[in-house]
């Protein structure tokens, strides 16, 4: 339920930021912009802010830790208008090198991640050049989580798929060009981490399932074709 409130009172902030925005400048300079139908091709940069909870089969080695990091990436979509009504589609990938650490008295976890991808369903109102929509489909993101004691570890790598959704707005502001602000909220769902045959692991650790969640705030900006 907290997941939910936060995407709720993110929207409610960018529609009313959006709002606000577009009454202080003029309209776009030609009247291709009021009518959003079509393909669009941009970039973005951003940043998130994670948590990461890594629950073992002894509580001892349980974790809760921050993973926030900047991003930057590109992206591409696809918009069709019915009247003032917008739907489509969109694809992004972000890169970043994002990592911590979390030191706990029977060890270490330490967690990276190199990048995050969205391929999402958009819906929204659109009021002549400013668009404001909610969005929501499928996360994927490469990770590596591990658990470190005594020279032991246990790990998780590669590619994690989940979910993703959120809410923003795209200003029309020159010709083919618009401005957009986006906030996100991405679940990457869990994963089991792996022990490593060679090394020893304090007794009773079992293993660990470590889950990824972030809030992640984008702006960028968009050429349609």
């Amino acid at each position: 339920m907290k997941p939910l409130m936060r995407i709720v009172g993110a929207a409610a902030i960018l529609v009313w930021g959006g709002a606000a925005s577009a009454a202080d400048y003029p309209m776009a300079t030609t009247s291709e912009f009021v009518n959003w139908t079509g393909a669009y091709f941009g970039g973005f940069g951003g940043y998130a802010a994670g948590e990461i909870t890594a629950d073992a089969d002894t509580a001892p080695y349980d974790a809760e830790y921050d993973l926030n990091f900047a991003l930057g990436g590109v992206e591409f979509g696809y918009n069709h208008q019915f009247g003032q009504f917008v739907v489509g589609g969109e694809i992004d990938i972000s890169f970043t090198d994002g990592d911590t650490s979390e030191t706990l008295a029977v060890g270490e976890y330490e967690s990276n991640i190199d990048w995050l991808a969205t391929f999402r369903l958009r819906a929204g109102y659109a009021w002549n050049n400013l668009l404001i929509y909610a969005t929501g489909g499928f996360a994927a993101a490469e990770t590596d989580d591990r658990f470190l004691s005594g020279g032991a570890e246990e790990e998780t790598t590669g590619s994690r798929k989940g979910w993703t959704a959120g809410a923003g707005f795209e200003w029309a502001f020159y010709d083919k060009w618009s401005v957009k602000g986006e906030y996100l909220f991405v679940d990457l769902g869990d994963d089991e981490a792996i022990q490593d045959p060679n090394g020893v692991l304090p007794v009773g650790f079992g293993s660990s399932v470590v889950e990824h969640q972030y809030h992640v705030g984008k702006v960028g900006i968009n050429y349609h074709f």
